[in-house]
């Protein structure tokens, strides 16, 4: 019986919230007033993210999400991919409006719940954003941080302003990671 009770408190252990612990600790960010519905809309790359972020393949050469209203009025967004071999992976997202600032994201059609997706800073022009995921109930979950850009080559000031925030903010960016970007002029 200890032996079970040992186990089970591992395995629970294991799935306890893992990646950027930061960003679920620091949850006072979600009142930025993004304008999702039109200059929020649009190509964005992934500069930056947490190294524990699951859905990230490293050796990717582009990621980016093009974000839109399709012709119902609903949000979505279409990811695209360059993996090492030059393939492109894509595969379109829902996306709701919950919040300023927050939305929940179906990365497929039956999943029951929408994953969390903040956007604590944005600047002034809308060319470099800082997202924050804390996907958990309770104790379990995933969190991350990332850092997009309307630009694969984007502005250096521009990102550092970014990382600054985070830092400021009280998020933990000791796992803050470059993504890739050298496919990201073959992808259309």
């Amino acid at each position: 019986m200890i032996k079970f009770l040992i186990l089970s408190l591992l395995c629970v252990s294991a799935l306890a919230v893992s990646g950027n612990k930061g960003a679920c600790r620091a949850q006072n960010y979600t009142n930025v007033d993004v304008d999702f519905s039109n200059r929020y809309l649009g190509r964005w790359y992934n500069i930056y993210v947490s190294a524990s972020m699951p859905f990230q393949y490293r050796d990717d050469l582009c990621n980016l999400d093009e974000y839109s209203i399709d012709k119902y009025g609903n949000m979505r967004a279409l990811y695209k991919g360059m993996h090492a071999n030059q393939k492109v992976t894509e595969f379109l997202q829902q996306v709701k409006k919950v919040g300023p600032g927050h939305l929940k994201i179906k990365f497929f059609s039956l999943q029951p719940i929408g994953a969390n997706y903040e956007v604590p800073y944005i600047n002034d022009d809308y060319t470099v954003s800082v997202v924050v995921g804390c996907n958990a109930f309770g104790f379990l979950g995933q969190s991350d941080i990332w850092i997009i850009t309307r630009s694969y080559n984007p502005d250096p000031l521009e990102v550092q302003k970014a990382l600054d925030f985070i830092k400021q903010a009280g998020f933990d960016d000791s796992d803050l990671v470059p993504v890739s970007t050298k496919g990201c002029a073959k992808i259309k």
